[in-house]
């Protein structure tokens, strides 16, 4: 089992890798942290790393301080863990409200298909398992990056686009894999591997047209392999409440929540 802390960090520690790179703007707000990308999607948020128990007053005061004069950006992710009703009021007080919440979950890498997982990875349509292919994409790779690029930004980030230079940037590189699937050679979903302290799906996005067919399912097999062919037992990653049903037919567990709120200028 991999503990709901060890399943934030990760995410976390993927932020701080990014931060090194000095291709993103990355700070401090009282007892959080923060890295920002201006114009692009992503990475832009807000968090409290290896701190147990519920943020303070005077640590939400600083957060919503830096906000306010522009350094950090206004999304933040609190741990399920310590959202106490103070801490409600705390953040209700400075404005801040709830935009949605993620569940945490894992996977061992290796382990064999569950009931059920079948139905969800095999296509639909007879035959099409010949034309469903998955694989790691080079994002140097114009065509290839600018399909992958086009998955994640239409569906997770409003079109909003992704700096490439980020995925290309040589210390990303080798903790990165960009993955894809394509269907009769057209890519219909798109997610991104971080290998760090556990190897972490994220950006997991299916076009809609091609959603419930069993491409995400496929995709996602595709990135345990990777994962395990590194040596990692498991895989981890964060599931809105739309993808939870998926992932749970897919054997993954959950160990609890990350919140994600808003602040109001």
């Amino acid at each position: 089992m991999i503990p709901n802390e060890g399943i934030a960090e990760n995410l976390y520690s993927l932020y701080g890798g990014l931060a090194e790179t000095g291709l993103v703007a990355s700070g401090r707000a009282g007892g959080f942290e923060y890295v920002s990308h201006e114009g692009f999607a992503w990475p832009n948020m807000a968090y409290r790393p290896g701190r147990s128990g519920p943020a303070g007053r005077e640590e939400i005061r600083l957060l919503k301080e830096s906000m306010a004069a522009g350094d950090c950006p206004r999304l933040v992710l609190f741990d399920g863990t310590g959202m106490t009703g103070e801490v409600e009021g705390l953040l209700a007080a400075e404005r801040f409200i709830g935009a949605t919440e993620w569940v945490n979950m894992y996977l061992p890498a290796g382990q064999p298909e569950v009931a059920g997982q079948r139905e969800v990875i095999q296509p639909v349509v007879a035959g099409q398992r010949d034309l469903l292919s998955c694989r790691t994409i080079d994002a140097d790779d114009p065509r290839e990056w600018d399909r992958w690029a086009s998955i994640v930004s239409g569906v997770l980030f409003r079109n909003m686009p992704l700096d490439p230079l980020l995925f290309r940037q040589a210390s990303v590189r080798t903790r990165f894999s960009l993955m894809t699937a394509y269907s009769d050679g057209e890519a219909v979903a798109a997610c991104l591997v971080y290998f760090g302290e556990n190897a972490g799906l994220y950006m997991v996005a299916t076009l809609p047209g091609f959603q419930g067919k069993g491409f995400g399912g496929r995709l996602m097999e595709h990135a345990r392999s990777a994962a395990a062919a590194r040596g990692y037992g498991s895989v981890v990653l964060h599931s809105t409440k739309a993808g939870l049903h998926f992932y749970k037919r897919l054997g993954f567990t959950s160990t609890g929540k990350l919140l994600l709120y808003y602040s109001m200028p």
